[in-house]
């Protein structure tokens, strides 16, 4: 009996886990990324990680993932997560190729975890999001940044 709790414990977190993978889009194309969000008149946030960078990974394990998983922000927000220690070429949202580096640096992220809100045309519309270790309160700075990104997409 207990072999077969301890083996679907076991398959239920490897499940969770994989789950979990899947909440943030990463893409080389920030264009595209970008079509869909003038279409949808909706911001996209540009999750900026690194391969080493512990904190970022606790804040998607504490916050983000159940978040996103739960849909606790509104309907055609895109989350997109760059790394920006990865060698990959990115097209940005003007079709022009960058570095993920670069592309971090266009957005003065200089400490990670960053979050920022951008239209589909890669003008940021609210202010970023820099390091916050809150994870309880985290889910309402987002909306709240998101309902702000949105208040300045509508102002002429």
């Amino acid at each position: 009996m207990k072999i077969i709790t301890i083996i679907t414990l076991c398959l239920i977190s490897i499940t969770a886990q994989a789950e979990q993978k899947t909440y943030l889009e990463r893409t080389d194309n920030l264009q595209k990324i970008g079509q869909i969000a003038v279409q949808n008149h909706k911001p996209v946030v540009l999750f900026f990680n690194a391969s080493y960078c512990l904190p970022c990974e606790k804040l998607k394990q504490r916050a983000l993932f159940s978040l996103l998983r739960f849909n606790q922000f509104p309907d055609g927000v895109q989350f997109i997560e760059v790394f920006i220690d990865d060698n990959k070429t990115l097209t940005d949202f003007y079709g022009e190729a960058t570095s993920s580096e670069d592309f971090a640096l266009f957005y003065n992220v200089t400490e990670l975890p960053t979050q920022v809100f951008v239209d589909g045309h890669g003008d940021v519309v609210a202010p970023p999001i820099v390091n916050n270790g809150a994870y309880d309160f985290y889910g309402l700075l987002v909306n709240d940044r998101i309902e702000t990104a949105l208040k300045t997409m509508q102002t002429p």
